[in-house]
Order: structure tokens, then sequence, then C-alpha cells
């Protein structure tokens, strides 16, 4: 039975970097999904009084700033308005 080599530092860091973008991606087309289903929430004629249109305008803002959390892209997802 031929030995198999342990993987080297290089090809550890490698699939770690490699793991870590398909988190974040995924993360990001999470975000984005949120994103436009929610857009319906500012458009001129939204059935929202102004109050909940800005608490949807601080729930978007939240979600667009989630990529510079220093927990990406395993953050804390903002409460969606009800």
């Amino acid at each position: 039975m031929r030995e198999i080599p342990d993987p080297t530092e290089e090809e550890i860091a490698a699939e770690a970097a490699h793991l870590l973008q398909v988190q974040s991606d995924a993360g990001r087309e999470k975000r984005d999904n949120l994103l436009v289903e929610s857009d319906w929430t500012q458009v001129v004629d939204s059935p929202l009084t102004d109050e909940k249109k800005a608490e949807w305008v601080t729930y978007r803002a939240a979600l667009r700033n989630l990529p510079t959390d220093e927990d990406w892209p395993e953050p804390t997802w903002p409460t969606q308005p009800s």
C-alpha cells in the first residue's frame, strides 16, 4: 500500500484560504438575496410608514456593511424589521 504524505504548510494554507473564500462568497450571496428581497421597502410607493421605511433603511445598511464585520464570513445577521 502506498503511503500518503502529509500536506505541506503551504497546501494547508491554500486550502484554508480557499475555504474562507467559499464561505465568504456564500455569505455575500445570502446578503445580496436579502437586499433584493427587501428592495420593495425603499420604493416611493411602498405601503410602509416613514418610520417603518427608516427601520428597513437601517437593516439594509447593516446588511451592506456585513463584509466589513470582524466576524465575517460568520457574522451575526441583522434582524429583519417586522
